[in-house]
């Protein structure tokens, strides 16, 4: 059993050579492939393989694939560090289970801005409630991780890889992928003990990021291009709605931006309260982020309803 390990790398710095020396001190005879679009990059003990054209997200990952040799496929963003362990911890998972797709937890966020940390709060949490839900209830679907993702590779072929023809798959890869791979009825696992830390590299551009891809996303589910799960589900919607409320409130009626705030919070107790018990003495501060997320996550929905409307009135005319 072989596994190709493919990381597609733009640029070329600290972080990326974090994640490159971990892969290496542990791949063992798995291969290492590193595909580049027109960028001059140099490393030993892996397969390098440069483009001649610019190619995105997608794009580069499938050129990635059509040099790998594996029975499986691990694809893992450059800004991914893995585990002590990891590789063998994912041989006995592939000899016991035998995937089709395998989705990897974050285990920490390695970058110290708070924005950053937030964000893998977030992302942390939302994964180990999902999990538990899903052992539960198996109609409850694991979203797909596309940061670090393993394929068999019989598979990957069989969903012809990740979707690039579509508008906007450059951003939103991963929730396009994830509706193919439902649709196909693809048996997707989570490996609860084999973790992956991430760099988020957020600093404010966390709230134009959220509000650029929530507009995508909202235009994308009018078209019914992706799907919700919990990560863009109906009570995130009503979520942002009470925090533009909040805030609006806040520079007009103190007291009832208030009682909106209590209510925000009783709705999102449960993130609420594991954001408490992590950050302590800043929590009011990542709090405030919180909040300020949802805005732009409103924001965004709105964007994105906005233009699939104004292209759909205009098309008819």
């Amino acid at each position: 059993m072989k596994i190709s390990i493919i990381v597609p790398c733009h640029v070329d710095n600290d972080v990326v050579r974090e994640c490159l020396g971990k892969i290496v001190k542990q791949k063992n005879d798995h291969e290492l492939i590193i595909p580049c679009d027109n960028f001059d990059f140099k490393y030993d003990n892996a397969k390098i393989i440069k483009s001649s054209k610019k190619l995105y997200a997608n794009g580069i990952r499938n050129f990635g694939a059509t040099h790998a040799s594996g029975d499986y496929i691990l694809f893992l963003d450059s800004d991914i560090i893995i585990e002590e362990n990891f590789i063998k911890k994912l041989e006995n998972y592939i000899i016991e289970f035998k995937p089709e797709i395998l989705n990897f937890p974050t285990r920490d966020e390695r970058s110290n801005n708070i924005f950053a940390k937030y964000k893998g709060y977030k992302e942390s949490f939302q994964t180990d409630l999902l999990v538990n839900k899903n052992k539960t209830n198996k109609n409850i679907k694991i979203p797909f991780y596309g940061y670090a993702a393993l394929f068999n590779k019989t598979i990957f072929q069989k969903l012809k890889g990740w979707p690039e023809m579509g508008e906007y798959s450059f951003i939103m890869e991963h929730e396009e992928f994830q509706k193919n791979i439902y649709a196909s009825n693809i048996k997707m696992d989570f490996a609860e003990n084999i973790k992956v830390d991430h760099y988020h590299h957020k600093n404010f551009s966390l709230f134009s990021n959220v509000f650029y891809r929530t507009g995508i996303w909202t235009t994308k589910k009018l078209r019914n291009e992706v799907e919700i799960d919990l990560f863009k589900s109906n009570k995130n919607a009503f979520l942002s709605f009470i925090s533009i409320l909040i805030t609006i409130l806040f520079l007009i009626n103190y007291n009832w931006s208030i009682y909106l705030l209590i209510f925000f919070i009783v709705l999102d107790f449960d993130f609420i309260k594991n954001l408490f018990i992590k950050t302590k003495i800043s929590f009011l501060l990542y709090l405030i982020i919180h909040i300020i997320y949802f805005n732009f996550i409103f924001l965004g929905a709105i964007k994105g309803f906005t233009e699939y409307y104004y292209k759909k009135i205009t098309k008819k005319k």
